[in-house]
C-alpha cells in the first residue's frame, strides 16, 4: 500500500516507500516483523520530520478502538484522539488532569513529545501515563510500566509501535473560561507569578511588541467567584475572541459560562478546525520558571524580527515532571509558543534570532515543532537524560528498526558525548 502523505500543516511530505494501515494486532505485528525500518504516524500535528521514515510508515487509525475505564485509570488505543477520550471520560464521570489546546491530536502522538497542557499545578500530558503496550522490533508484545526505563524511552517512538495506553484519571470537574484584553507589560512583569498562578490554566497571547499582552485566557475550576471586570490592568472581554487576528472565534471554546472540563480546557472546540486551520507553522521553546521575566524581555527585543511571520505568540506555565526527555523534567517551566505563517523559508530565517535570544536561558525546543537545534546542542542541554534514553533505545532496539534520521543523530550524539 503506497499513499502519499503530508502532515497536517502540509510542510512535511513523508518519504516512506510503503504505507500500512493494519486492522488488527496480528497485522501490526506482521508489518513490524517484516520491516527493516518503520515509524508510526499519529494525526500529523507535528511540524518537523520526527515521525518520518524512508521505509515503512504505519497508521493505527484502522485498528480496533479500545476505551475502558477501570477505577481511576483509563486504557485507550494509541490512535484515540483527546476529543474521543475526553468525551468518553466525561460521560463516565471521569476526567484527565490536563488537556492540550488542540484536542484533535492522538493520545500517543502527544505523549511521544512529552509536551502539551498548561497550568502551574499541571504536568504535561505524558505525566498521566501509567503504562503502554507496544510491539517491539521482533513483533512481540511488550508492556512498559510507570517507573521503568522502557516507559522513559518510549518517548519519540524509540522502542516500538505503541498501540495501547493507560492513563491516570480523576473525577470530572467543571471549568469557567474568562478572557481579558490589553494587559500592559508593566503589569505582567510586576505580577507574573501571581498572574500565572491565579487559575488552573492561564495563556497569554502576544505579538511581543510594545502593546503588551493582547489577550489572557484564564481557565478556573469551579466553584469560582464571578469574573472581575479588571485583571492585572486588562479588561474583561465583552465578545468571543480568537487568538489569531482575523480568525473566526466560533471555533474557540466558550468563554464566560461554566462547562465540562473537556469543553473548556482546550482552546478549540472538538467539532471545529483548530488554530489557523492548518495554514500555519508552529515552534515552541521551554525555559525554567525562574528565567521567565528575563526571557520575556529578551523576546520583546526581537519582536520586530518576528513581526512579518508571527500570527500570535502564547505564554504558558507547566509543572515539573520526571520524564527524561520532557522539557519540564525536575523543574517548572514557561513555554513560549509561536504560531507562524505557512511560509517555512521565511519562518526559518527568523529562528536564528529567536533562538539566540532564548539561548542564555538554556531553552529547549518542542520535539515535534520547528527549530534549528542540532542533535549536539540537544545532547548538551539534556545531558545524561538523553544518554540514558539512547542507551535504552540501543538495548531494546539494537538494530535501530524504529529510528529515523532525527533519532539516528540523537543516538549518535549521545554516544559521542561519552567520549
Amino acid at each position: 500500500m503506497s499513499t502519499p502523505l503530508t502532515n497536517w500543516a502540509g510542510n512535511v511530505r513523508f518519504q516512506h516507500r510503503r504505507f500500512h494501515a493494519p486492522e488488527s494486532l496480528v497485522q501490526l505485528q506482521n508489518v513490524v516483523r517484516q520491516a527493516q525500518r518503520v515509524r508510526c504516524v499519529g494525526k500529523g500535528h507535528s511540524f518537523n520530520a520526527v515521525a518520518d521514515t524512508t521505509q515503512d510508515l504505519i497508521t493505527l487509525d484502522k485498528m480496533p478502538q479500545e476505551l475502558e475505564l477501570r477505577g481511576d485509570v483509563v486504557t485507550c488505543s494509541a490512535a484515540t484522539t483527546y476529543v474521543e477520550l475526553a468525551a468518553f471520560l466525561e460521560r463516565n464521570g471521569a476526567a484527565l488532569h490536563n488537556l492540550s489546546s488542540t484536542p484533535h491530536v492522538s493520545v500517543m502522538g502527544a505523549i511521544a513529545t512529552c509536551t502539551h497542557g498548561s497550568g502551574d499545578g499541571n504536568g504535561n500530558l505524558t505525566s498521566a501515563v501509567r503504562s503502554v503496550v507496544y510491539v517491539d522490533a521482533g513483533g512481540d508484545v511488550r508492556e512498559a510500566r510507570a517507573g521503568s526505563d522502557e516507559l522513559q524511552a518510549i518517548v519519540l517512538g524509540a522502542l516500538g509501535v505503541v498501540y495501547s495506553v493507560t492513563l491516570q484519571t480523576q473525577p470530572s470537574y467543571r471549568i469557567r473560561q474568562d478572557r481579558y484584553t490589553g494587559l500592559p507589560w508593566t503589569s505582567v512583569d510586576a505580577s507574573f507569578d501571581a498572574l500565572m498562578s491565579c487559575a488552573s490554566s492561564v495563556s497569554l497571547f502576544t505579538r511581543w511588541d510594545a502593546s503588551g499582552v493582547q489577550q489572557a485566557w484564564v481557565k478556573r475550576r469551579e466553584p469560582v467567584a464571578p469574573a472581575t471586570r479588571n485583571f492585572f490592568l486588562g479588561s474583561l472581554a465583552s465578545a468571543p475572541l480568537h487568538m489569531v487576528p482575523g480568525m473566526d472565534p466560533a471555533s474557540c471554546t466558550p468563554q464566560g459560562e461554566p462547562g465540562a472540563w473537556n469543553e473548556r480546557l482546550p482552546h478549540f472546540r472538538a467539532e471545529c478546525p483548530p488554530s489557523a486551520d492548518g495554514d500555519e507553522l508552529q515552534s515552541e521553546y521551554f525555559v525554567a520558571r525562574e528565567h521567565a521575566s528575563r526571557a520575556m524581555r529578551a523576546m520583546r527585543s526581537v519582536a520586530t524580527d518576528l513581526a512579518d511571520v508571527l500570527l500570535c505568540g502564547e505564554v504558558r506555565s507547566i509543572a515539573a515532571d520526571d520524564f527524561w526527555l520532557s522539557p519540564a523534567y525536575g523543574r517548572a517551566v514557561i513555554a513560549f509558543h509561536f504560531t507562524w505563517t505557512s511560509d517555512e523559508a521565511r519562518v526559518r530565517s527568523v529562528l536564528p534570532r529567536l533562538e539566540a535570544a532564548l539561548a542564555p536561558f538554556d531553552a529547549v525546543p518542542h520535539w515535534g515543532k520547528l527549530s534549528l537545534f542540532t542533535a549536539l546542542r540537544l545532547c548538551a542541554l539534556y545531558g545524561d537524560r538523553l544518554r540514558r534514553w539512547a542507551a535504552v533505545a540501543r538495548r531494546v532496539d539494537p538494530a535501530g528498526k524504529f529510528r529515523n534520521e532525527m533519532l539516528d543523530r540523537l543516538v549518535a550524539a549521545a554516544a559521542d558525548s561519552k567520549l
